[in-house]
C-alpha cells in the first residue's frame, strides 16, 4: 500500500467526518448533515433501498453504517414497522440534525454515535447490515477489519458503494466488492440510481 493510498490514515479519517462542516472544510460540498435530508436527489437512493429491502427474506433487525441525519432508517422504519432499526456515525451535528427535521418519526430508531471501525468490532448480529456510499469513507488500511467482521454481524449485507477506482478524490477509498469476500453478491446493479455507485447484495448465512 503507497503513501498515497493512506494519505489519510483511519483517526484522521474519523476527525474528519466528525467535525461540523464548514466553508474551510475539504468536504464541504455535498456533505453538509442538511445535504442528506429528504430532498430530489436523496429521495430516489432511498426508495431504491427500499425496493431493494423489499427483496430480503424476511427480518427483525437492521442497521445502516454512516447513517448520517438518519433519513433511511426512518423510511425503513416506516415500510417495516416491526422491525428493530439502528444506525451509527461519528457526527453530533448530524444525528441533532435529524432529529430536529424528523421529530417524532425518530422514534423507535436507536442512534449510536461511533466510528464504524469500532462498531463493527462488537459482538453484535443484524438480520441486515447496510452501507449507503459510507465504506468509500474508510481508508484501506481497514480492509481486513471489514473482510473479517462484517460476514460475522450480519445475515444480509447490502452495500451502494462505488467500484474500485482511481479518480473519485482523496476521501474516497472504493472497493471492488464483487471481489472483496470470499463468496460473490447475489445480486449486484451497476449504477442504480443513476450514481458512481453500485449496488450489491450479499447473503452470508453460507459463508
Amino acid at each position: 500500500m503507497t503513501n498515497r493510498e493512506i494519505q489519510l490514515n483511519e483517526e484522521e479519517c474519523i476527525e474528519l467526518w466528525k467535525k461540523k462542516v464548514n466553508r474551510e472544510s475539504p468536504i464541504t460540498e455535498g456533505n453538509r448533515p442538511e445535504d442528506y435530508l429528504m430532498n430530489e436527489k436523496t429521495i430516489k437512493r432511498t426508495l431504491h433501498l427500499i425496493n431493494t429491502l423489499r427483496k430480503v427474506p424476511e427480518f427483525h433487525s437492521i442497521h445502516e453504517l454512516g447513517c448520517n441525519v438518519g433519513r433511511n432508517l426512518v423510511e425503513i422504519k416506516k415500510v417495516f414497522p416491526h422491525a428493530k432499526v439502528s444506525g451509527n456515525d461519528v457526527n453530533l451535528h448530524a444525528f441533532n440534525v435529524g432529529r430536529k427535521f424528523y421529530g417524532k418519526d425518530m422514534r423507535g430508531i436507536k442512534l449510536i454515535l461511533e466510528p464504524t471501525q469500532d462498531f463493527i468490532k462488537r459482538k453484535v448480529h443484524y438480520d441486515v447490515l447496510l452501507s449507503m456510499a459510507h465504506i468509500m469513507h474508510l481508508p484501506h488500511s481497514c480492509d481486513n477489519l471489514l473482510r473479517e467482521r462484517l460476514p460475522k454481524i450480519c445475515d444480509t449485507l447490502i452495500l451502494y458503494e462505488p467500484k474500485d477506482r482511481h479518480d473519485l478524490g482523496d476521501y474516497i477509498f472504493a472497493r471492488d466488492f464483487y471481489r472483496f469476500f470470499t463468496i460473490k453478491p447475489y445480486k449486484k446493479i451497476w449504477r442504480p440510481v443513476r450514481e458512481i455507485n453500485r449496488a450489491y447484495v450479499f447473503d452470508f448465512r453460507k459463508w
